[in-house]
């Protein structure tokens, strides 16, 4: 049975152990969360907490990493951590991160403690534990393979120009990208036709 502390013991131990500033780089999708909705963090087919929505509440996805995993943050931290993040909507729609974070690494055994939102959360050896700067409070987990894909140890550069896009826009370049390396790699480029395409392509931009 896994062991389980309390909001403040979990708390403590972070705030007692060295930790390192990471910042966010990968976008998210997000919404403006339907009232009362009950959201349920998935990770690799494992339960890592839920949360209840209310009237200031976003929905969160990270949509780079396997699980594609969703979470509850309100409006004023959304705002807070992503540009653009005061325009959401009741569409999902994508948004470039300036959040950060302090992390550690959990070498502990696994242990459920009680996460900011007032539900259990699961941690294991191997993840990461996180705080909001200047939140001494918020203090959550972050599994490894999702840290890593979605935080990095160098802020994002000013020249690192983003655009914002629907969600639908975002899954149709995906799928024509992916279309164009298949295509690619079964030969297209013999296609008697390849080059006169190129030569569309270069009128269009």
């Amino acid at each position: 049975m896994t062991t389980q502390i309390s909001k403040t013991e979990i708390q403590q131990i972070f705030h007692s152990q060295t930790s390192n500033r990471f910042y966010k780089f990968r976008e998210v999708q997000a919404r403006k969360a339907i009232p009362c909705e009950v959201v349920v963090t998935v990770i690799n087919g494992e339960i890592e907490t839920k949360n209840v929505a209310d009237q200031d509440s976003v929905v969160v996805m990270n949509i780079t990493t396997k699980s594609r995993e969703q979470h509850i943050i309100s409006t004023t931290k959304f705002a807070s951590r992503y540009q653009n993040g005061e325009n959401i909507t009741e569409d999902w729609s994508t948004f470039q991160p300036i959040g950060e974070v302090d992390a550690m690494e959990w070498f502990e055994d696994s242990v459920e403690f009680e996460a900011p939102w007032g539900e259990l959360m699961i941690i294991h050896k191997g993840d990461f534990l996180c705080g909001i700067p200047d939140s001494p409070t918020d203090i959550y987990r972050i599994a490894r393979a999702e840290f890593f894909d979605t935080y990095s140890n160098q802020p994002k550069t000013s020249s690192d120009e983003t655009i914002t896009i629907s969600v639908k826009e975002y899954d149709e370049l995906v799928e024509s990208s992916i279309f164009l390396t298949c295509l690619e790699n079964a030969g297209v480029d013999n296609w008697s036709g390849y080059s006169f395409a190129k030569e569309l392509l270069e009128e269009y931009e």
